[in-house]
């Protein structure tokens, strides 16, 4: 959001803030903006059955009602195909096959190679994406790339993108909101990797039966929430005492631990 941008520090009066939970898997960046009175608040968390969780929170905290034009996402998204070696020493030949795609009715993008780039003469193809999908918007339009962030920033129409080649892969959900004094408008955005057809085509039926989607998201990621807890008393690493922070500090050690020992890794991929 043009607001909500570093090129503006200094022209608004603005507080930021980072909050953690305890278990260390909700991590939420804030920012008030006290001259607008505004708050937009994003966290990140993960869904076993969803992936990577985005969710997004703009508050009016003011006595008016306001009109927001906005644009939230993700961008700088890595198609299926691509391993770190590949990313930190090829990444601008890698972009020259990467292909997003929008399937509109269902919120979706699909974010792919072309084709897996190989030393060999041999074909080599792209048989899984990466999807992002939101809910929580209406009346919205996409963009599969930054290139027209520019634009809105200096008040500009942006043109929705059916399609993008050859560039950085990107999901923003372009929106005009209208909040009335203390409403807010919350939204989500879904990540995950891996996604042959049959995984593609499930995600599709869900959003389109699914009555709750939002309901769902969040009680897939407390569910996260409660086994990444199961997997810490089963190691002995929940505590409590007089001094809260000491139960908190030996909760975020034993995490660590369980983490090495591959006990978070098996639950996450299993």
């Amino acid at each position: 959001m043009g607001t909500f941008y570093r090129k503006y520090d200094g022209v608004y009066k603005t507080e930021r803030n980072i909050y953690k939970n305890t278990c260390g898997n909700k991590l939420i960046f804030e920012e008030r903006n006290l001259d607008l009175g505004l708050s937009f608040r994003y966290s990140w968390m993960n869904a076993d059955r969803f992936g990577w969780i985005k969710k997004s929170i703009l508050e009016n905290n003011s006595t008016n009602t306001v009109e927001i034009e906005l644009i939230d996402g993700l961008q700088n998204l890595l198609p299926y195909g691509v391993d770190r070696f590949m990313q930190n020493q090829f990444s601008t030949l890698l972009d020259g096959y990467k292909k997003s795609e929008l399937v509109k009715e269902y919120s979706l993008g699909l974010f792919r190679l072309e084709s897996i780039p190989v030393d060999k003469a041999e074909p080599s193809e792209a048989l899984q994406v990466s999807t992002v999908w939101t809910c929580g918007l209406e009346n919205n339009s996409f963009l599969l790339s930054s290139r027209q962030l520019g634009q809105f920033r200096m008040g500009k129409e942006v043109v929705e993108e059916q399609e993008s080649k050859g560039v950085k892969g990107a999901f923003f959900t372009c929106s005009k909101i209208k909040l009335a004094a203390k409403e807010n408008k919350v939204w989500y955005f879904a990540a995950e990797v891996n996604q042959d057809s049959v995984k593609v085509n499930n995600l599709i039926d869900f959003i389109v039966k699914a009555k709750d989607k939002i309901g769902e998201l969040e009680k897939n990621i407390q569910e996260g929430t409660l086994n990444l807890k199961a997997i810490v008393a089963d190691a002995d690493g929940i505590q409590h005492s007089a001094d809260q922070l000491v139960g908190i500090q030996a909760l975020l050690e034993c995490i660590v631990q369980c983490n090495a020992w591959g006990q978070i890794q098996r639950w996450i991929y299993d």
